[in-house]
């Protein structure tokens, strides 16, 4: 990963003070921040905070964040409903941005932590409507993000539902959950099926049918999605080809293998399907 960066969408314009800003990182950081100001060319400073050893650049903008309707992913948002109408409200935004100084997965969770603290802060301080992450095309409403932010990152856990998104397909299999946003720091994404697929015998061979046996409804395999990616993304874990993952206290069993493309994109995808059940 070669950094992590956060907007935040402002009602109003967003000015800088040092010591409450100081104060509000502090909350989130346990103390572990230090500010720094450089002066630049614009009538707001150009500011560097330094969070937990991480540089973080803001770009505070104020202005509306340009097209940014055009991210907005089709179908529902669990987590900010009314977004679509709610981007018209912001009239400023504020870009966070930090290099990670190298490309591991210690470097890439420090770094989103880091990043992530100071979004909370700034968000806790001022009037945002909410939060947008590029790398997951995440936007999550302001009082969500900071529930995430003050249930997992102050425990060193990862916020799974900030920094990353779950998409919900139901295709001619059944339903499928799709990952945006573990690839950065796992290398893939994740696709989670809900089916089991099997060709009907010689003649559904011949003639290309199928045959798809449902164990889970989407309802059903959104939060085992969700427990799957927090999982792996918290320990780092790697997932191996014909490894097994889940059937406990009678869950679903998953068979993992791999492909070079996915639903959404043409990165590495990790796939979780259901094996045969009774």
């Amino acid at each position: 990963m070669n950094g992590f960066s956060i907007t935040l969408l402002m009602k109003q314009a967003f000015k800088i003070d040092q010591e409450h800003l100081h104060a509000a990182i502090a909350q989130f950081s346990g103390g572990n921040c230090e500010l720094e100001l450089e002066e630049s060319a614009s009538s707001e400073p150009t500011v560097f905070l330094k969070v937990d050893g991480h540089t973080i650049f803001i770009l505070n903008m104020d202005t509306p964040h340009p097209g940014l309707s055009e991210y907005v992913p089709d179908g529902p948002n669990l987590f900010w409903s009314t977004v679509s109408e709610d981007l018209a409200e912001h009239s400023a935004h504020i870009i966070l941005a930090c290099v990670s100084r190298t490309s591991d997965y210690n470097s890439a969770i420090s770094t989103a932590r880091a990043v992530s603290i100071l979004a909370g802060a700034i968000a806790r301080m001022h009037d945002c409507i909410g939060i947008y992450v590029p790398s997951a095309e995440n936007f999550i409403n302001s009082e969500f993000y900071l529930k995430q932010i003050e249930q997992y990152i102050r425990k060193d856990a990862v916020p799974i539902n900030a920094w990353v998104r779950h998409y919900i397909f139901e295709d001619q299999d059944g339903p499928v959950v799709v990952t945006n946003g573990l690839r950065p720091f796992l290398g893939t994404e994740f696709e989670i099926f809900g089916s089991i697929s099997s060709q009907g015998g010689f003649l559904g061979n011949l003639f290309g049918k199928k045959k798809s046996q449902i164990v889970a409804n989407l309802s059903e395999l959104l939060p085992t999605a969700m427990t799957i990616s927090s999982y792996a993304l918290q320990g780092n874990v790697a997932l191996q080809r014909g490894e097994t993952i889940g059937g406990e206290d009678g869950g679903i069993k998953f068979m993992i293998s791999y492909a070079n493309e996915g639903k959404l994109d043409t990165g590495p995808v990790t796939h979780f399907r259901p094996m045969s059940v009774s």
